[in-house]
Parts: C-alpha cells; sequence; structure tokens
C-alpha cells in the first residue's frame, strides 16, 4: 500500500463492478473439449463454473480478465493511490467527496497517472489539508481488462472450472484473511506471474 507524508496510507477501498465482461474468455464448448464432457445436459451448470473460477481468480489475482466498468473509492487518500484490477484502460472520471459534495478533478492539473499496466493516480492539484484533516473521499471510475487474454490466465479458467466440476463438495485449500479460498494450486501456479498484491 503506498503511503504519504500527510495521512500515511489509502484507507477503506471499495470495488464495485458497474459492468462485468459480456462474454467470458473461455466458451463453454472450450470447457467441455478441455474437461472432456459430451453431454450437453450440463451446459448451463458448466457456464455458470466458468464464470465463478474467472471470478475467483481475478479476485485472487487482483486482475479483470476482460473489459469491464469499475468503480473504486477510498474512505481516505494519499497521494498516491493505486488502481485495482489492471490493466487499466480508460479512466472516466477521479473525484474527491467532502461531507455529501463531489468534485471532478482534471487530468494533469489535480492528477497525473503513472505507469502501464499497473496504474498509480499520482495527485498533485490538492492540497495536503484535503487528506487529513478533512478525511476526504475518492471516487475513481474507470475501465480495465484484458482485451486478449494471457494463455497461462485461459488456462487457469480452464482447469478452475474443471476442478469445481469434478469437485462438486465443499473443500478447503487455503485460509485468508479469517475466510476460505478455494482455488486449486494448478489454477494459482498459472496465474502467479500475474499476481498484484495491494
Amino acid at each position: 500500500m503506498l503511503t504519504n507524508p500527510y495521512i500515511g496510507e489509502n484507507t477503506g477501498l471499495e470495488v464495485k463492478i458497474t459492468t462485468d465482461l459480456v462474454t467470458e474468455p473461455v466458451s463453454v464448448t472450450e470447457q467441455k473439449a478441455y474437461s472432456r464432457f459430451s453431454l450437453s445436459d450440463d451446459d448451463t451448470l458448466i457456464g455458470e463454473l466458468i464464470t465463478s473460477a474467472r471470478q475467483r481468480l481475478e479476485a485472487w489475482t487482483g486482475r479483470s480478465f476482460g473489459s469491464k466498468s469499475i468503480t473504486a473509492y477510498w474512505q481516505t487518500f494519499s497521494k498516491e493511490v493505486e488502481l485495482p484490477y489492471a490493466p487499466i484502460t480508460a479512466i472516466t472520471s477521479v473525484k474527491t467527496i467532502y461531507q455529501g459534495v463531489e468534485t471532478t478533478l482534471v487530468s494533469g492539473t489535480d492528477y497525473y497517472v503513472t505507469g502501464l499496466d499497473l496504474q498509480i493516480l499520482n495527485m498533485v492539484g490538492i492540497s495536503a489539508r484535503q487528506w487529513g484533516v478533512n478525511k476526504t473521499s475518492l471516487q475513481v471510475v474507470y475501465t480495465a481488462g484484458y482485451s486478449t487474454l494471457p494463455k497461462a490466465l485461459k488456462e487457469a479458467i480452464l482447469k478452475e472450472a474443471n476442478t469445481a466440476w469434478m469437485n462438486r463438495e465443499n473443500y478447503l485449500t487455503e485460509l485468508r484473511k479469517g475466510g476460505t479460498e478455494p482455488l486449486s494450486n494448478e489454477a494459482k501456479m498459472l496465474c502467479q506471474p500475474y499476481k498484484i498484491y495491494l
């Protein structure tokens, strides 16, 4: 987590996916071929398992596997704000919120963006008082996601959906932050080089 000399860190991050993928990066036909399923009786279930696998792998890697619209909100923010779910493709709006009043920030004047795949907002046109004393919040609306999913991530979805199909009972593979993370080791291994640690 990035920090600044005024308040210390970005806190209270909430992320809302406002528009998710229109088409999954793995089709039911591809999944059936990979898993060697021939019947079409469970096509709906297989489609749901693909979506679930993709969403869980996105959460684990911190990346967006396809184009989606995202709204990220921080209760407090610092001079440097890392946007979740890379790769970021476009920033629609950046706003500060103080006591219910929204102020739209201007790129190049109030903030600038650094980074290619993983982008960071550098706040330059906002006074230090807005961070610490006033507890001003930050809201960023943007689009993110791969236009072509790397092959390793696509294979991870295939493996994870196949594992979910074959093991439909409850199972635990790893504890994280007091909860469970039901992902197969093979899928995590394929995703590891892409994982972002926020």
